[in-house]
């Protein structure tokens, strides 16, 4: 009772067996099985194997994204005389709960390429890997909005994993066509003649570090916070490391 688990992660579980007249049951006396449960019905996840009195399996992180889900283990074990015994152990999800924002509010937003208004909160199992995404441009009161960036740095669409407790993403855009300054926020920097974004070697924190441009992903060197200082500069530092650009 009380046993739970996160998407990713490895279980191992284990039992013992006796009886008067056997003593301690052999290996070969037990049989397990583990069913994974979604609501009121369930699917074979591990079939029935013997010959071990303890065992493992690894809980995928993709795959159904439903919360009202679980594991069941289940062992029988059986005496020299064909007697049998079964008990079951429950396993339940940890859950937590991701909110998808804009900035400017009430633009649409993607959870796992399914369209949702924002703001959109989603119940999730802790470590399984979701897509989220947004579209651009937007048009919302009659004026056009284009994407700038995701909170976390990551791309127009890019996948997450559900964080151990309740975490929020923001989608921030600006207004199309506009020529004032850019928001204060974090943002990649992408190469126009190449399409690679600008990144620190080797996720360096130093001083004088050499900074190159490298396939895009949503590696922290790659982050740039920009703040503006007004009359159209900014001050570019390295999210990972604080160090200016």
């Amino acid at each position: 009772p009380g046993t739970t688990y996160r998407a990713g992660t490895t279980v191992s579980y284990s039992g013992t067996g006796s009886d008067a007249q056997d003593g301690n049951l052999p290996p070969s006396a037990f049989t397990w099985e583990v069913l994974f449960h979604h609501d009121t019905h369930n699917h074979p996840f591990v079939a029935p194997t013997n010959g071990s009195t303890s065992g493992s399996f690894s809980i995928p992180n993709r795959g159904e994204t439903a919360t009202n889900v679980w594991y069941r283990i289940h062992l029988t074990v059986r005496d020299s005389s064909g007697l049998t015994h079964s008990v079951f152990r429950d396993i339940d999800p940890e859950v937590a709960t991701v909110s998808l924002q804009t900035n400017p509010a009430g633009l649409g937003v993607l959870l796992d390429g399914s369209p949702l208004t924002a703001p959109a909160s989603f119940s999730s199992v802790v470590g399984m890997i979701r897509s989220i995404g947004t579209t651009s441009p937007q048009t919302s009161n009659g004026t056009q909005f284009d994407f700038s960036s995701w909170s976390d740095g990551g791309a127009l669409t890019h996948e997450i994993t559900t964080p151990a407790s309740a975490a929020t993403f923001i989608a921030t855009f600006l207004a199309g066509g506009s020529a004032g300054p850019i928001a204060d926020g974090i943002y990649r920097i992408v190469a126009s003649h190449s399409n690679k974004c600008v990144a620190v070697a080797g996720a360096s924190t130093a001083d004088n570090a050499d900074v190159v441009q490298l396939t895009c992903s949503t590696a922290a060197s790659m982050r740039w916070r920009f703040r503006h200082l007004g009359g159209g500069i900014y001050e570019v530092s390295a999210v990972h490391s604080s160090r200016c650009l």
